[in-house]
């Protein structure tokens, strides 16, 4: 299980940072349970394990550290002596073959080492949460020391008199805590709660300050931009607490030079445009797929993160924004990130302005004729239609008949076959905000 393998190797990390060399059960013992369990306030709440179940009269303890040392030994003591159960062996299988465990049961008896079971309780503090509460799990040096150094801080903030945080979210906290400690805007060296939480204001919870995780695509930004040509695999899976169990993408390999070229490209453009925003990229961004939808893909890199509502505006149907042209930006860096030819922008721009001549210089006989030329311009998705259609605009525009040729090149030796739809999607693009400022 997954868990256990990051576990065994964060303390192999560990030992070596250090110059100790802790066994898992002593990582878990020093770190794991003093810091996540050993408090009023926990770090994670692991369903049906020791330190979640409650004492009868006759057991009931002297005080809490008491209560948390009974709950300790119990748990010890099912490590050492019982089957293996998801109960107390995070990420593994349940011990009843009959029980809905996402697939990981089987009748087969597989050896495993009690390190390995310490190893997944260490290795279940390193998740990344993303909105929609699945969690990440990623396998890089830097990134599990930074969370580990985050821990405490954690704790901190859930002992303080001062804050009301909520408790067993280590996973938001640890996604939050990464892109503080690598953020070059933060305005502070110190991390300031209020920044990365909101208060709840309903509930049970009503009034209890909750981490803000970010979306899957603002955390696979941040780990384009600071881990560059980097090609990363991800375990993702969520616990559904009304089912009680953990529904699992797997593995997902997120390709990061494809994203860190989008980011580039994104500077460039901006850089160009006369489209002036202080609103980072990363905190507007949307993508059209979910992280279940895009993990369809098998990887996740550029055709993963294709911007929301790019194909509902290219075929006109009225998309609400508060920046029109900050989203075209978006959309056409997208595009030309999937192309990978940044000069066919000025070409799309350039048969935009086209178009656009030909459809406003048209008489009253010849209008009709010319918006159905455009349009069989711009519903194209292959080489041949499009050529054909620019053709036929030429022949009624015979001074663009080298223009048309120019195009014509371009779409023959630079735009693969499965790349015209991306092309007349930057035309569209074009075409449409020339439109919007007649």
């Amino acid at each position: 299980m997954y868990t256990s393998y990051i576990g065994k190797r964060f303390v192999s990390i560990y030992n070596e940072r250090t110059s100790k060399n802790l066994s898992a059960r002593e990582f878990f013992e020093e770190h794991v349970f003093e810091q996540f369990f050993n408090h009023e306030k926990y770090f994670k709440w692991v369903v049906n394990s020791p330190f979640v179940q409650s004492f009868g009269k006759k057991d009931k303890p002297a005080s809490f550290k008491d209560g948390q040392k009974k709950r300790l030994m119990k748990l010890l003591h099912k490590i050492e002596h019982e089957p293996i159960d998801s109960h107390f062996a995070i990420g593994f299988p349940a011990a009843d073959i009959t029980e809905d465990t996402s697939g990981q049961v089987s009748n087969l008896a597989v050896s495993t080492e009690t390190e390995d079971i310490f190893a997944s309780w260490i290795g279940a503090g390193f998740g990344l949460k993303v909105a929609g509460d699945q969690v990440w799990l990623i396998n890089d040096d830097e990134i599990l020391w930074t969370i580990f150094e985050g821990w405490k801080n954690y704790r901190m903030f859930l002992n303080s008199n001062g804050v009301d945080l909520k408790p067993n979210d280590i996973d938001a906290w640890n996604s939050v805590w990464l892109q503080f400690s690598f953020d070059p805007d933060k305005i502070s060296p110190r991390f300031m709660l209020p920044e990365y939480s909101e208060v709840i204001s309903k509930g049970k919870l009503k009034g209890i300050r909750a981490l803000k995780p970010p979306s899957w695509i603002r955390l696979l930004f941040f780990l384009a931009v600071h881990f560059p040509g980097k090609e990363l695999m991800v375990y993702s899976s969520r616990y559904v607490s009304k089912k009680q169990k953990a529904e699992t993408i797997g593995f997902i390999k997120l390709v990061l030079p494809e994203i860190q070229r989008f980011l580039e490209v994104f500077k460039t453009i901006i850089q160009k445009s006369k489209v002036v925003s202080n609103v980072r990229l990363l905190d507007v961004y949307e993508s059209e797929f979910s992280i279940e939808r895009a993990a369809q893909l098998g990887v996740i890199g550029l055709r993963a993160i294709e911007p929301k509502d790019l194909r509902n505006y290219v075929s006109g149907i009225s998309v609400p924004s508060p920046s029109i042209e900050f989203t075209n930006l978006i959309y056409r860096t997208w595009i030309i990130a999937m192309l990978n030819k940044p000069e066919l922008l000025a070409l799309a721009r350039e048969v935009a302005q086209w178009l656009f001549d030909y459809q406003t210089n048209s008489s009253r006989g010849t209008r009709n004729t010319r918006d159905q030329h455009i349009k069989e311009v711009l519903e194209t998705k292959n080489r041949e239609p499009l050529l054909e259609a620019l053709i036929k605009i030429a022949e009624s525009d015979p001074m663009k008949a080298e223009f048309v040729q120019v195009v014509k090149d371009k779409i023959m030796q630079d735009i693969a076959s499965d790349n015209i739809r991306l092309f007349v999607y930057l035309v569209r693009i074009d075409y449409n905000a020339a439109k919007s400022k007649k």
